[in-house]
């Protein structure tokens, strides 16, 4: 059983980085919102889906490491017009 990230409060909208190293996240919802965010590591969780990439969040990531996950379409990141790098496996 994995977890699922959502509800972040009005304070996390200063983040710039977020890294969650191996907590099992399956989910990621509620994090479009996340602006100044331009740094995601998701490495060795559960993530099956890329969600949420065509938000605010999408536009400034500049590094994103989804190694490790479950992710089958990569599309999504189509959106992330600043992306300089990505770790996946």
């Amino acid at each position: 059983m994995g977890l699922v990230l959502t509800s972040w409060s009005s304070s996390s909208s200063k983040l710039t980085s977020l890294i969650l190293r191996s907590h099992l996240i399956r989910t990621m919802e509620g994090i479009g919102d996340l602006g100044r965010l331009d740094l995601l590591e998701l490495y060795d969780n559960q993530v099956d889906e890329l969600r949420e990439l065509d938000g605010p969040m999408g536009k400034n990531l500049r590094v994103l490491d989804i190694s490790y996950n479950v992710i089958r379409d990569m599309g999504p990141l189509c959106s992330c017009t600043n992306l300089r790098e990505l770790c996946e496996l």
